[in-house]
């Protein structure tokens, strides 16, 4: 009987320790996490939520959530998530605005897992009100752009076949860092960068006396070495039997639209790479966890486009560090057991680098200071141009760092690129913390 009350009495002990370990995670991923019933009241819900809508929690559990939904968005939810019950979604993403406690409202992005059986739902949700600022923004901006190239002065060419110029302008000239003098009587093919070269030869075999006009965008070379984008309206000028007499070409620089849209994309594959990763940890099995941080490492090594990816985990109550997940592309040696041996196996440069939660970047193996002589020679040995490791952490505590290694290119670690990785980090922490869960 005592035993039997014992054994209760830890059981009681290990749910609440375990309930508590459950409640860190839910609140440490930095994303909006709860669960709902699909009646329509929200059953849990972690701190971002009251962070990001300003309510309390006994206000958002006690009223259905429909009523936090903006009054345009209200049908919208209803029918796209009714529309995706019906064909048996297992995940469901959707956006919309919910009104915050001071009266405005912010943009949201959804992805839910219903259990249709239990009459509830998972989900995961982030604050994409400044993505929906900025895509406005650069729509005004497009707008503005427009109605200004209307008043300025455009690049004028006039050409021959082959591209021998026989007139341009002084703003051609400026932008090209050349002269009239110099260009006439010379072609301005050498101008286009080579990868667009063909575009533009296509471009302008299309152009014939009945599709006289034709629009293109392309990379070109500006005088600094740097690589532009142009956009160029050419016309086609013929003689009565249809045979080229000469070209006209208005073009104008478009780099910075382009800069904007290639960062623009960038930060939308971030958030599609975030929606996968995060849907994918909903509600997944004790024994897929392992599968499942292997299978978010392969998903950040493509997207990067790198060679190897993995986890160095800090073990727990033994402050050593261990690979514990790695990918690596086809044909790449993984060199797990080889890490771990080497330069994680006692404490290191590195090690000391990642207890402190600080980034370890190189660009090149010669960047690597003398204090990490045994990290440069295996780095070396091993073939690396250029690597990353990023901290992993849960509040002030380091659980380890995710890290990438590029075999084929010297890749910059920018700032701004090294701040990207912060979304797929915290769901790795969260992964972590899963795993730590399941195997304490």
């Amino acid at each position: 009987m005592k035993n039997k009350d014992k054994n209760s009495q830890q059981f009681i002990a290990e749910s609440r320790q375990r309930e508590k370990e459950i409640e860190k995670i839910f609140n440490m991923t930095g994303y909006m996490v709860c669960i709902a019933s699909i009646a329509g009241y929200f059953l849990r819900i972690n701190e971002s939520f009251v962070e990001t809508l300003g309510y309390s929690k006994e206000e958002l559990l006690s009223r259905p959530y429909i009523d936090f939904i903006h009054p345009d968005d209200k049908q919208k939810t209803i029918d796209i998530v009714r529309e995706k019950l019906e064909q048996g979604a297992k995940v469901i993403g959707f956006e919309n605005r919910y009104i915050c406690k001071d009266g405005k409202h912010k943009w949201l992005s959804w992805t839910s897992h219903p259990v249709i059986e239990e009459g509830i739902t998972y989900a995961i949700t982030y604050d994409i009100t400044k993505r929906k600022k900025a895509l406005e923004a650069l729509r005004e901006n497009e707008e503005r752009y427009r109605r200004v190239v209307q008043d300025q002065t455009e690049f004028i060419v006039r050409w021959q076949p082959g591209g021998i110029i026989t007139f341009v302008n002084d703003s051609y000239c400026r932008y090209f860092g050349t002269s009239p003098v110099k260009m006439l009587g010379n072609s301005f093919f050498p101008l286009i960068s080579e990868d667009s070269y063909e575009l533009v030869m296509a471009k302008i075999r299309s152009i014939t006396a009945k599709n006289p006009v034709a629009v293109g965008e392309h990379r070109v070379l500006r005088p600094d070495g740097s690589i532009g984008w142009n956009q160029w309206t050419d016309r086609g000028f013929f003689d009565k039997k249809g045979k080229t007499i000469e070209y006209q070409s208005v073009g104008r620089d478009i780099t910075e639209r382009k800069n904007m849209e290639q960062e623009q994309k960038m930060h939308l594959e971030f958030e599609n790479l975030l929606r996968n990763i995060s849907a994918r940890f909903i509600d997944i099995p004790s024994n897929s966890v392992d599968d499942e941080i292997i299978q978010a490492i392969k998903m950040m090594v493509l997207f990067l486009d790198v060679d190897r990816g993995g986890f160095i985990r800090v073990l727990p109550g033994e402050g050593e560090f261990k690979v514990t997940h790695l990918w690596a592309k086809e044909g790449i040696e993984e060199l797990t057991e080889l890490i771990n041996s080497s330069f994680l196996k006692k404490p290191s440069w590195l090690t000391q680098r990642i207890s402190k939660g600080e980034v370890f970047k190189f660009s090149d193996p010669q960047e690597i200071p003398r204090q990490a002589l045994s990290e440069k020679k295996f780095f070396l040995k091993q073939g690396v141009k250029s690597q990353i490791t990023i901290p992993l952490k849960v509040g002030e505590e380091v659980l380890g760092a995710l890290g990438f290694v590029s075999l084929h290119s010297n890749r910059h670690w920018s700032k701004k690129i090294s701040k990207g990785y912060d979304w797929p980090v915290r769901c790795l922490s969260m992964f972590l913390g899963e795993l730590r869960l399941q195997k304490p």
